[in-house]
Parts: C-alpha cells; sequence; structure tokens
C-alpha cells in the first residue's frame, strides 16, 4: 500500500496484491474489497467537517 500525493491537496492510494497460488485469487479479492471498503468509509466520515 501507498499514499503518494495527488494534485489540489488530494491523495492517490495505491493497493497492490500479488497472490500465489492462482486458487487463492478469489478469495483474496473479497477481502481486498472489504478492506477497501472500510478505508473508503473510514476516509469518507474523516473528510466531512465538524459543526
Amino acid at each position: 500500500m501507498q499514499a503518494l500525493a495527488g494534485e489540489e491537496n488530494r491523495s492517490l492510494f495505491v493497493w497492490i496484491t500479488d497472490v500465489t497460488p492462482d486458487s487463492l485469487g478469489a478469495p483474496i479479492a473479497e477481502m481486498v474489497d472489504q478492506g477497501l471498503r472500510v478505508i473508503k468509509h473510514t476516509l469518507d466520515r474523516e473528510a466531512t467537517p465538524i459543526g
């Protein structure tokens, strides 16, 4: 995982997952998708102005 500086006060989040054997690809993909949903939810909540 990497967080890189982007343009206009934004960031780029890069998450590369390399899995072997191929038979583990689908279960790992489900876990990565779930992790991305949690990260997005957390970042969206933190970005909401308070007050």
